[in-house]
């Protein structure tokens, strides 16, 4: 089987859909002929030959369009994927062409196209727009691609549904997703909930690295995942533990939150940014005693499957499929969309209590291990690629 995977992210990795792109080339290599179509980027001084992920070499990687942000660059990649395509499909003799995200192929969709096809669903438009909506960041300090989204609303959530009504086969990594979906897309065609999974022999429990207590936000620097609720809770959490250390890494501009971090008074040797290459990621979570995501929209985070394979507690928003990672009490802790108050009790009782932490972490990885491998979620994933080309989808 040759299938074809378009995303509009890959390496360097830029947020949730390169990662997700990425694990599906771990899990599918050996199993089908995988040729990617990407974008080219550049970010932070790094190419996509520089960060080492170590992609298999039987995977073929095809930049068919530059990159340098995420809203205008997906329009830029859509535009040549509905020129190129038809000759890639040939080229390559593809039977099937698996869209990593719906920003990949929105136009393609609309256009129309013969060659069997599979759409993963990580968000909606109306979900990104809900919550970017309610997270009392001001408009300037917004990310470019949500401004975007939120001045373009109206045209590309049109966009969105003429593209669906032309999708026939989805990939939801949640339930919520599906629901949504469902709900209040009415969309008709088939959905397969298939949550991440990750590389759990390279994500795994390590010895703690550096002496002080440090919170870890993993993620890109946008509204949606909440990193100005983590500053908002900052002051509470060094009342009671004043070395504390919180680190936000992540792609995206820190400029607006290194600016809320100064407004509110919080000292420099409390917080860093940084950007941290993907293979490194493991290492990294190491050097942590837990991770903060009060997200105010989820699907299914792999910054989360992620940080508890590592053997971190987590401390999360109750949002999308989240709960199903975090079990309350038992993996980590759950607050309620929006609620950095109880996110700094949190992070004071994880900070206040080792053998908690310990417990916690314990618990997260041997969840991750039994149910979110990138070997069952290869598995399901080529199960729908035979159910479509059996149907000729």
């Amino acid at each position: 089987m040759r299938v074809g995977l378009l995303t509009t992210e890959f390496l360097p990795v830029w947020g949730g859909v390169a990662s997700y792109s990425i694990n599906l080339c771990q899990a599918l290599a050996d199993k089908v002929e995988l040729h990617v179509f990407t974008t080219s980027r550049k970010l932070e001084g790094i190419t996509a030959g520089e960060e080492g992920i170590g992609i298999p070499d039987k995977v073929k990687v095809h930049a068919i369009s530059p990159a340098t942000d995420i809203f205008f660059s997906s329009l830029r990649y859509q535009l040549s994927l509905v020129r190129k395509l038809p000759c890639l499909v040939r080229e390559n003799k593809l039977d099937l062409v698996h869209s990593a995200g719906p920003l990949a192929d929105q136009m393609l969709r609309i256009v129309g196209s013969n060659v069997p096809h599979v759409l993963t669903y990580h968000s909606t438009l109306s979900g990104q727009r809900q919550g970017i909506s309610s997270s009392k960041v001001r408009f300037r300090d917004l990310d470019s691609s949500e401004k975007m989204t939120l001045l373009s609303y109206p045209v590309i959530r049109l966009y969105e549904s003429l593209s669906l009504a032309r999708t026939r086969n989805i990939i939801a990594v949640s339930k919520a997703v599906r629901d949504e979906l469902v709900k209040h897309y009415r969309y008709k065609g088939r959905i397969t909930v298939i949550p991440n999974g990750i590389d759990v022999n390279r994500f795994k429990p390590d010895e703690k690295r550096g002496n002080r207590k440090r919170v870890i936000f993993s993620g890109r620097l946008i509204a949606l995942k909440g990193p100005q609720l983590i500053i908002r809770a900052i002051p509470h959490v060094l009342k009671e533990h004043e070395d504390a250390v919180f680190v936000f890494a992540g792609a995206g501009s820190r400029e607006p939150y290194k600016r809320m971090l100064q407004e509110t008074g919080i000292p420099e040797e409390n917080f860093e940014f940084c950007y941290i290459d993907y293979r490194n990621m493991p290492q990294f979570y190491s050097s942590g005693d837990m991770l903060a995501l009060p997200s105010l929209l989820e699907s299914f985070p792999l910054s989360v499957l992620e940080a508890m394979a590592c053997g971190l507690p987590v401390v999360a928003s109750d949002v999308g499929d989240v709960a199903q990672l975090v079990k309350d009490g038992e993996t980590g802790f759950l607050t309620a969309k929006g609620d950095y108050l109880t996110v700094a009790t949190r992070i004071n009782q994880l900070l206040g209590d080792e053998a908690l932490r310990e417990r916690m972490g314990k618990n997260a990885g041997g969840l991750v291990r039994e149910h979110y491998s990138l070997e069952t979620m290869g598995k399901r994933t080529l199960e729908v690629y035979r159910e479509v080309l059996g149907g000729r989808a």
